[in-house]
């Protein structure tokens, strides 16, 4: 089946508000069936016989548990969780920066923040004003490859697409298996550490 790059794009979407900050709008997105459907409808369309099936029925009986969950309880403890990883109490558990799994030092703001940044201006890809992290944030780069996606310009796609790989191939997949083993190595819910496994699973294929 024949996708535009916008609507192979989409996926990236749905991923990039799963490793942003959790509000009540994902919460509900996670009880409807949602977030499920739509990833199970993206590797069906896209990845046809070569889906991961075991990584959808672990999502989908998770969700079914979350949708049987008091909501008020599934987004505390989620944010919970979210910040225990990705933003530290004490420490930095799983940090969701590029920079930070480039070399031995651990630094933010190495080379691949400086790539991305490089990157954003040359697509002209925005950050809102509101966004107070940093370029090589995961959530920011998702962004970056679903906004590549949105433009509307057939002649360019095969490029655009080349951008895309560049950013998977050059700099996502070189961090995201530390980064998605520091989150299993210290998850207490199973959701984001299963979310980063079918998250590789996509990257690995696209």
């Amino acid at each position: 089946m024949y996708m535009t790059l916008g609507e192979r794009s989409k996926i990236f979407g749905i991923f990039m508000l799963t490793f942003q900050y959790p509000d009540k709008e994902f919460i509900e997105h996670l009880q409807n069936g949602n977030l499920y459907f739509t990833i199970q409808g993206y590797l069906e369309d896209v990845f046809a016989n070569n889906i991961n099936e075991e990584l959808l029925e672990e999502l989908d009986d998770l969700l079914k548990e979350y949708s049987s969950t008091n909501t008020e309880n599934l987004f505390s403890d989620l944010k919970t969780e979210y910040h225990r990883l990705f933003i530290g109490y004490k420490k930095l558990l799983a940090p969701p920066y590029a920079s930070v799994y480039w070399d031995s030092t651990g630094k933010l703001m190495k080379e691949p923040a400086i790539l991305l940044k490089r990157l954003y201006k040359e697509w002209g890809f925005e950050v809102s004003k509101d966004y107070k992290d940093l370029p090589d944030h995961i959530s920011l780069q998702l962004e970056f490859l679903y906004q590549l996606g949105e433009i509307m310009n057939k002649d360019s796609e095969s490029i655009l697409y080349d951008v895309q790989k560049r950013v998977i191939d050059d700099i996502i997949l070189k961090w995201i298996y530390k980064f998605a083993e520091n989150i299993n190595n210290y998850q207490s819910l199973k959701f984001y550490g299963l979310m980063v496994k079918i998250l590789v699973n996509v990257l690995e294929r696209y």
